[in-house]
């Protein structure tokens, strides 16, 4: 069974964001190694992991900041006629993919 192009760029996207998360410096020194010969071992690997690095810290600057939801929700809450609902129970019943 082969592999096409789309389906092993979205498995090395995949193991590259579960690298990122491990954050690989706070490894043992043994699955520090396996993430180093895994980068060493393919160009697309460390492009990958580059990529999902630059998606974090992208994501992590259009963060709002502390507080800034809870102050919007309540603004939110005080207009008239305002329905706004927490969607949490809808997150329980179906979990995203």
């Amino acid at each position: 069974m082969s592999v096409g192009d789309g389906q092993l760029r979205r498995l090395l996207s995949a193991r590259a964001a579960e690298w990122y998360v491990a954050r690989p410096d706070s490894l043992s020194a043994e699955r520090r190694a396996e993430f180093l010969c895994w980068l060493k071992s393919s160009p697309l690997h460390v492009a990958e992991y580059l990529a999902v690095a630059a998606l974090a810290a992208g994501l992590a600057a259009l963060a709002p900041p502390a507080g800034c939801i809870e102050a919007l929700l309540e603004r939110a809450r005080r207009e008239p006629g305002a329905v706004v609902q927490s969607l949490a129970h809808f997150w329980r019943r179906s979990p995203p993919h």
